[in-house]
């Protein structure tokens, strides 16, 4: 066993228990329960450690035991239904041994721990002298049924948490992760790891309810994207301290964010903020809210929030925004929010040393990555390569960690085939220009002609981040499309794209329409995540599918949003963006406008989605046009659409279905889609009818850049689309409620919310061409 894999933390657990230490590996992936001798498997290695004795293919356990993970990536499932039941036999994995039992994962994209509803994952039993601990492995898809804690019932002596990814886990309270209020219930420590995605479905913490009577830690850790029916991602009774920790983009009755209703609690180096309330009543406390007195330790950021601090800290920022990017794999496979460029939270922390202690930043963020200067929050906004020439040049010496291009300077080309060659996360930065991509050479993955191939050894995080859209232009020049991922599965890397342009890429053959054509501005073939923000594709053209942009959704989530497809042109299907495969896609405030398709979907095409949730919501189709049917959409079925505004497109079958097309069984309605044809008999809606209109004006402005640095349409005054949302419905597919449409306005906190990507109304007239000028552009 080598202990530096472990953490520090968990190293020293293991070094003091000695020789006695015994090693558990499971080595299938079934949830077998004594029925094979020669296999030892996840939960047949929980119960040699919890009687010490040989259960099944594993060996006894003893005072100490470490339960490992044969093989580089696993994906362990419970499929043994019966909840209640504590004898580890049926439902979730019941650990009830004494002493240390440690989970050693190969890595949180690599181990994952997967309930499948069947129950939570993990039971800790109620036992002062027992020690449990997490490392480096994601808990998902848990589902406590009527009771809390969805990924962990916690009520053991300790409990820690390394390196470790909760996600999608459900529970009454505590959707990840509850504490018990037994005072057995020991301290427990969480380190650079994330909680995404879990729900509370009838009370608080829809990550974390802590009711413990010791202290619940958190250092460099992410929570978002959690939805509450009461309060607080983080709802905490007893005492917490936070340190380096990012609260952002979650969902609570009246605070989204963290919620101290007693105990002790102590900020530090922490942001609280994009929070929303569920509650149609306005909230000052959305962000954070404290019923007891806090303590601060100083450099904390909050956007809205409550709190009374025992003393007041100088370099705290109330009510200010961070400028979050949205929620992107940068590494490591834990999620974290960027610091988009001009965040105060940037290299504002704490000073150095950066040793932990008390009113000091942490020496590394969450995904390992020592800090330099300081950010507040989990991420440190450390750039690894930082552009600084136009030029499309290749590196001179890839692997060597310098980006320097053969003509000198660090080009984009360069920073990327640099980034290529290593294992460790990596973020680039390019400063304002225009970046002409124009190496001739198809269909080559190094990245030194044609496409710029964003790769990754061991799948690593790629962020790069532009300084706005009308600010940074990656300008393909006609020789190939712009971006492309598309290696072997080793390379598949997780990707965020903030804050640019994507132009002129261009993929279209005579004669040739297969798969390689694909994404005339960029193609994503099964990214290990993908998270577009900000970004906006125009005038790219594909040979085959996704003029603008395809994606075939592989491993990980998709999102985008806050983002335009403009003018693009597609040879088959989805003229902006194409959209295939999908487990977990999810596209919100973005405007698809004015593109082409020679078959289905002038605006957006989505197909095959099968078993996958595919969420799209707060979106204007408009001004798209599509060869045979779904000028506007086309769906293939199973997809969630909602507060959706479609008009204004047509299609080259005399009008047949112009705005919207079904393939399949019907496109699933979360409510308040309008729908501008009124020949649309092809477009099945199926769920929810609220709000729903077709064949109706909806009297939207003209396509523009007034104001702005990314297109956008917005209704005109008196459109039916303006207020048409109730407050309560303000929300998208998963139920999650937005704050910001895709200008980053807000939208109303106790008011009605206007259908579509904008927030607002424009007096400017409606397009009339595929080839206009924007107004203002």
């Amino acid at each position: 066993m080598n202990l530096r894999s472990l953490g520090p933390g968990l190293a020293m657990l293991v070094a003091s228990a000695q020789i006695g230490a015994t090693t558990i590996e499971v080595s299938t992936p079934f949830d077998q329960f004594g029925e094979d001798a020669t296999k030892c498997s996840l939960r047949e290695a929980v119960q040699a450690a919890n009687t010490n004795a040989t259960f099944g293919g594993c060996p006894a356990g003893s005072s100490a035991d470490i339960i490992t993970f044969q093989g580089f990536s696993n994906h362990f499932t419970l499929s043994r239904p019966g909840r209640d039941e504590d004898a580890n036999a049926t439902g979730d994995l019941d650990v009830d041994g004494s002493g240390a039992i440690v989970f050693v994962g190969n890595g949180s994209g690599k181990t994952i721990i997967d309930g499948d509803g069947v129950d939570r994952v993990f039971d800790l039993d109620c036992r002062s002298d027992m020690n449990v601990q997490f490392n480096s492995l994601t808990i998902v898809s848990g589902d406590a049924g009527n009771s809390n804690g969805g990924g962990i019932y916690d009520c053991a002596g300790a409990l820690s948490l390394y390196q470790v990814h909760m996600s999608e886990n459900s529970a009454n309270q505590g959707g990840a992760l509850t504490i018990a209020s037994s005072p057995i219930a020991g301290n427990v420590t969480v380190t650079r790891s994330a909680f995404t995605r879990n729900h509370a479905l009838t009370g608080p913490g829809s990550a974390i309810r802590h009711g413990g009577n010791d202290l619940l830690k958190l250092t460099n850790t992410t929570l978002s994207e959690n939805d509450a029916t009461g309060s607080g991602a983080l709802y905490a009774e007893g005492d917490v301290a936070l340190k380096n920790v990012t609260v952002a983009y979650n969902t609570g009755a009246s605070t989204g964010g963290v919620y101290i209703a007693g105990g002790t609690a102590r900020f530090d180096n922490s942001i609280f903020s994009d929070n929303v309330n569920r509650n149609t009543s306005s909230s000052t406390a959305v962000d954070l809210r404290c019923v007891p007195t806090a303590l601060s330790d100083g450099y904390n950021l909050w956007k809205n929030g409550v709190c009374t601090f025992a003393v007041n800290r100088a370099t705290d920022l109330a009510g200010t925004d961070p400028l979050l990017g949205t929620l992107a794999d940068a590494g490591r496979s834990r999620p974290v929010h960027v610091l988009l460029p001009g965040s105060p939270a940037l290299n504002s922390g704490a000073p150095t040393p950066n040793d932990g202690s008390t009113g000091h930043c942490d020496a590394y963020d969450q995904r390992g990555i020592q800090r330099q200067q300081c950010d507040r929050g989990a991420f440190e906004g450390r750039v690894d390569y930082a552009v600084n020439s136009t030029a499309d040049s290749p590196d001179s010496n890839p692997g060597n960690g310098v980006c320097q291009s053969a003509i000198g300077g660090c080009t984009l080309r360069a920073a990327l085939m640099e980034a290529g060659a290593q294992d460790v996360p990596i973020v680039i930065t390019i400063p304002e220009g225009i970046y002409n991509v124009n190496i001739p050479g198809e269909d080559e993955d190094l990245g030194v002609t044609g496409d710029l191939d964003i790769i990754a050894l061991e799948g690593e995080g790629r962020i790069l981040i532009g300084q706005g859209p009308d600010r940074t232009v990656i300008r393909g020049s006609g020789v190939e499309r712009v971006f492309d991922l598309d290696g072997s599965s080793l390379y598949r890397s997780a990707v965020g794209l903030f804050g640019m342009r994507i132009e002129g890429g261009d993929t279209v053959h005579t004669g040739d329409d297969g798969s390689a054509w694909n994404g005339g501005g960029a193609r994503f073939s099964f990214p290990r995540m993908l998270t577009i923000d900000q970004v906006w594709f125009d005038r790219n053209a594909s040979g085959s599918s996704g003029g603008g942009l395809h994606v075939l959704q592989g491993s990980g989530p998709v999102r985008i949003t806050r983002s335009a497809f403009t003018r693009n042109y597609a040879v088959r299907d989805g003229g902006g963006m194409s959209l295939g495969q999908g487990k977990d896609m999810a596209v919100s405030n973005s405007l698809f406008a004015d593109n082409l398709a020679d078959y289905y979907g002038g605006g957006l095409d989505v197909y095959n989605t099968g078993t996958g949730r595919v969420d799209l919501s707060w979106i204007t189709v408009t001004g798209n046009y599509a060869g045979r049917q779904g000028g506007g959409v086309s769906f293939g079925g199973g997809e969630t659409l909602g507060a959706a505004l479609i008009t204004g497109n047509n299609d080259g079958l005399s009008f047949h279905a112009p705005d919207c097309l079904t393939r399949s069984e019907g496109v699933a309605s979360s409510g308040y889609i309008l729908i501008g044809a009124v020949s649309d008999a092809d477009c099945v809606l199926t769920g929810d009818p609220t709000g729903n209109q077709i064949g109706v004006a909806i009297n939207l402005s003209q396509v523009s850049m007034a104001g702005s640095d990314i297109p956008y349409a917005a209704p005109k005054p008196g459109s039916i689309a303006v207020g048409a949302v109730s407050a309560t419905r303000c929300r998208d597919g998963s139920g999650r409620y937005l704050n910001a449409d895709q200008l980053d306005l807000a939208r109303p906190v106790n008011n009605a919310c206007t259908i579509g990507a904008i927030e607002g109304t424009s007096d400017l007239i409606f397009a009339n061409g595929i080839d206009d000028s924007y107004a203002g552009e």
